[in-house]
């Protein structure tokens, strides 16, 4: 019996002497340690089996064969003649001092448990690890076992930490109902089940949960509980409800908006539109859903969408401000401007395009009427301009004869009281001619139909002939006008003289207007040099009046002058600077002033002038070869004196200026004493006597050893007669030709030769 049975069986006997000898075995011993079992009777267990020396084990079996107290041990490693194994032994006392020992292999066994181990590791491993909350139930709904993220959430869940092993009811954290109820009892039967679920959290909070329910099967099949996986997706349900809310506020604000909108297909049918379109068009939402958007245009506009801005539209994908005509259900046009951006599918195709129309309709029919109307307006100006053309030219023919004939009428032989009603018929008329003139600039500019001239001209010359314009006024009023000139502007420029002078005789003449006492300075100054051109800056400087500070910002306008009772008190139609204006901006520079209420103001311009290489030097020179002739100059006037010296500078004399006949005389008598004599002598008739004489003391220093004179008088017929025996005579304000025609000719009169610099305006004396 023992030979049969399933497990292998050693017998020992305990001698004496404490030997534990090995008496027998059974069949089955023999198959578990091999043939070599029958050669070991009669050996103590040591000898027998050497592998348990040192080992706890024949120690152990004494006991068992000297007391009876029974011994087990579960692994028992066997390793001999190549037989390796781990057994599990039971020993027994089966006589005084006799046992017997029982065991089997447990290897497979062993290795077996321990693959189940390291599978039951790797599988909760992989419950902790996951994302998923994970609860294993029995089939009466209690938890038998959760994941680590299961054991993390629960204290939030349920309130308290759940541990391994621990058991809780389902339905503390959802409560139980017939949905749930129904598909707990499916999962038992088999199916399995997904769904979402609200879930209220211990804190009063409320999270969203997909929950899996599965059936746990044994490997017979048998159910023997559910598995309940539940992935919290609270983040995923907010933003899934604010897109929802998102979505729907979109689509009540592309309906509702006070803007034409429609989408189309990648066919071109419109898939929405909103409410302002049907609107403005008059159709309902069934007539426009599911139609080509191209069914509502014009066929100019249907051309043009499907030749030319579709075909871009669909390489583009944006088209902005493409002008289309809608046809409104009742047949009226409505023209629009579209703009659309298209939106493409992960495969950069497009699947759907929006569109903003925009109304402009009563716009363009503005812009018509405007058009029309403008055009109405340019065709009426230019005939104004045509009519105020024609009449300038007929009202300034019998005024310039006016002129001319009272300035005739001057130099004959008048007495004062008939010389003063002359000069203001003269000024009268003057005035009405810059009206006139003034008027027909304004509507030549109003239609663009100014043109400026390209031409040679010399800047003093032109400046001077501005000035001498206005000597009759500012010498009547008793204002010294005069002009300075910087010498290193060049002789010659290229441009339009007659606007540049229009301008200067305007800023000039506001000046002599404005200005009951004093002077008036007109000054050109080189600003800018380059290499084709110069830029000059005119000022006119005046003692007047000044201006107002809250009437400086209307100075330019048409029709504007700086107070209101300008008009009454000094004349003016108010246009003059605003033509300035127009004028210098139209010749390429600006205008501006600067002023000081109570003592005078300061109007400058600056223009560019294109400039030859050939006339950029100065003023031509007239003096006696390397020598420089000595001048003196008196004038009561030091503003005026300082330009007349410039001048001479300019033209090559050494020139020294005086303001009063004392300081002349003073001059004079020093010079000859030093043996360096004057040559000529520049005397303002306004230093001399009352009769017109000159003073005794220049007048003896005067003959054939003393200086030549030259007076400086008034106007041509002004002022009393020219006394002494002045060789020539020069007018307020001096002009820079005529003074270097006096100094040519009186070179000629004392005998010397042609002065230098070869230059032909020598040849052009007045």
């Amino acid at each position: 019996m023992i030979d049969a049975a399933p497990f292998g069986a050693h017998f020992y006997e305990l001698h004496a002497d404490g030997r534990l000898i090995f008496t027998g075995h059974n069949r089955q011993s023999r198959a578990l340690l091999g043939a070599h079992g029958p050669g070991l009777i009669g050996l103590p267990i040591e000898e027998a089996f050497p592998g348990l020396v040192n080992t706890p084990i024949p120690d152990a079996y004494r006991r068992v064969a000297t007391s009876g107290e029974p011994f087990e041990k579960e692994s028992v490693p066997y390793d001999r003649d190549g037989i390796q194994g781990t057994f599990e032994i039971h020993a027994l006392q089966t006589g005084p001092d006799r046992m017997a020992v029982f065991f089997r292999d447990v290897t497979v066994e062993r290795q077996a448990r321990e693959d189940l181990r390291q599978h039951a590791a790797t599988l909760r491993a992989i419950l902790d690890g996951s994302r998923q909350l994970v609860f294993l139930l029995d089939r009466n709904r209690r938890i038998v076992d959760l994941n680590r993220l299961a054991r993390e959430k629960t204290p939030v869940l349920f309130g308290r930490e759940l541990k391994q092993g621990d058991s809780l009811p389902l339905d503390e954290l959802i409560p139980f109902n017939e949905a749930i109820q129904d598909r707990f009892e499916k999962a038992l039967a088999g199916e399995e089940i997904t769904i979402e679920r609200e879930v209220r959290r211990k804190d009063g909070a409320t999270a969203w949960y997909v929950l899996d329910y599965y059936p746990v099967r044994a490997e017979s099949g048998e159910i023997l509980g559910v598995c309940v996986s539940g992935t919290e997706i609270t983040g995923r349900r907010v933003a899934e409800d604010a897109l929802r809310h998102s979505e729907q506020r979109y689509r009540t604000l592309y309906l509702n908006t006070p803007v034409m909108l429609h989408s189309i297909d990648p066919e071109g049918r419109i898939v929405s539109v909103s409410n302002h379109w049907l609107k403005k068009l008059g159709y309902t939402r069934d007539e426009v859903i599911g139609h080509k958007s191209t069914e509502f245009l014009t066929p100019a506009s249907t051309r043009l969408a499907r030749d030319v801005v579709l075909p871009e539209f669909y390489v583009t994908g944006v088209c902005r401000d493409v002008p289309y005509e809608f046809v409104a259900r009742d047949g009226t046009v409505v023209e629009v401007l579209l703009s659309a951006i298209a939106e493409r599918d992960e495969d950069g195709r497009i699947s759907r395009s929006l569109a903003v129309i925009v109304d402009v309709t009563e716009r363009n029919r503005s812009q018509r009427e405007l058009a029309e109307a403008r055009d109405e307006a340019v065709r009426a100006a230019e005939l104004k301009a045509e009519f105020l053309a024609t009449m300038s030219h007929e009202i300034r023919t019998p005024l310039g004869g006016v002129i001319g004939m009272t300035e005739l009428l001057l130099e004959s032989g008048l007495n004062g009281e008939q010389r003063g009603f002359v000069l203001m018929a003269l000024q009268s008329a003057r005035s009405l001619l810059g009206i006139v003139n003034d008027t027909l600039d304004y509507s030549k500019m109003e239609v663009g139909q100014l043109e400026l001239e390209s031409v040679l001209f010399e800047p003093r010359v032109m400046m001077d002939e501005a000035a001498e314009l206005l000597a009759v006024s500012a010498q009547g009023k008793g204002v010294e006008l005069y002009c300075r000139f910087d010498g290193r502007i060049p002789e010659q420029v290229r441009g339009d003289p007659g606007r540049l002078r229009q301008v200067l005789t305007n800023l000039v003449g506001n000046a002599v207007k404005f200005t009951p006492e004093g002077e008036v300075e007109v000054r050109a100054e080189l600003e800018q040099r380059r290499p084709a051109e110069v830029v000059i800056r005119f000022t006119v400087r005046d003692t007047g009046v000044g201006i107002p500070p809250e009437g400086v910002g209307r100075l330019f306008r048409s029709f504007s002058q700086a107070d209101r009772t300008v008009a009454r008190r000094f004349g003016g139609t108010g246009l003059g600077l605003a033509i300035c204006r127009q004028l210098v901006e139209l010749m390429g520079g600006e205008i501006g002033v600067e002023n000081t209420q109570g003592q005078g103001s300061i109007f400058w311009f600056r223009v560019p002038l294109a400039v030859n290489e050939i006339h950029t030097g100065r003023t031509h020179r007239v003096g006696g070869g390397d020598r420089r002739r000595r001048v003196l100059a008196a004038m009561p006037a030091a503003g005026a004196l300082a330009a007349l010296v410039e001048d001479l500078v300019n033209l090559g004399m050494e020139a020294t200026g005086v303001t009063d006949a004392a300081a002349a005389v003073a001059e004079l008598r020093r010079a000859a004493e030093q043996g360096r004599p004057f040559e000529i002598l520049y005397l303002d008739d306004r230093l001399a006597g009352t009769e017109g004489e000159l003073p005794a003391p220049i007048a003896e220093m005067l003959g054939d050893a003393g200086p030549r004179l030259l007076w400086i008088s008034g106007l041509r017929g002004a002022g009393p007669a020219t006394p002494g025996e002045a060789s020539l005579r020069l007018t307020r304000p001096v002009r820079a030709k005529a003074l270097r025609r006096d100094l040519l000719r009186m070179r000629e009169q004392m005998g010397e030769g042609a002065p230098t610099g070869g230059s032909s305006i020598g040849s052009e004396l007045d």
